[in-house]
């Protein structure tokens, strides 16, 4: 679920289900594209009987109908990981090219036509944080409606 909401917080920027179709991509496109989606990996996995790669989320989905090992299991995909890092996406905001690896310091950064370029990161952050806390510690932080900045550290 946190997943999907922080690749909504992206998407206005890139398209991660569109990169740059350059060379590299070109070439490395069959060992990064998920054997059950079709799309690029997710948070990639491997099954270690058959070798195939699939999305974290989507092999909650697979089944023995669709998936042709008897008892698969996964481990993640380090090799395509590794790959994926190099992939090249559009920023839509400031049309530069930017690797996977890089996208995060991007719009943290460098995009220049961010007006605050900590407010999408911030609320990414927050995000991840919230969800890691329990709800004791939830009601702690917002019992006084004030929000901590984790780049100040002020409330």
């Amino acid at each position: 679920m946190l997943e999907k909401e922080i690749e909504d917080d992206l998407e206005p920027y890139f398209d991660e289900n569109n990169p740059i179709e350059d060379d590299y991509y070109k070439g490395i496109k069959s060992l990064i594209q998920c054997k059950y989606c079709n799309k690029i990996l997710k948070d990639p996995m491997m099954c270690k009987e058959c070798q195939g790669a699939y999305c974290n989320n989507c092999i909650d989905e697979l089944n023995s109908d669709n998936h042709k090992c008897k008892k698969p299991s996964y481990d993640k995909n380090i090799s395509a990981i590794s790959l994926l890092k190099n992939v090249k996406y559009l920023c839509n905001n400031c049309k530069n090219e930017i690797k996977q690896e890089n996208i995060e310091a991007h719009l943290k950064e460098n995009c220049i036509k961010n007006e605050n370029p900590t407010k999408l990161m911030d609320e990414i952050f927050r995000k991840q944080t919230l969800q890691k806390l329990n709800k004791d510690e939830i009601r702690k932080l917002s019992g006084e409606n004030k929000i901590v900045n984790h780049l100040t550290c002020k409330k």
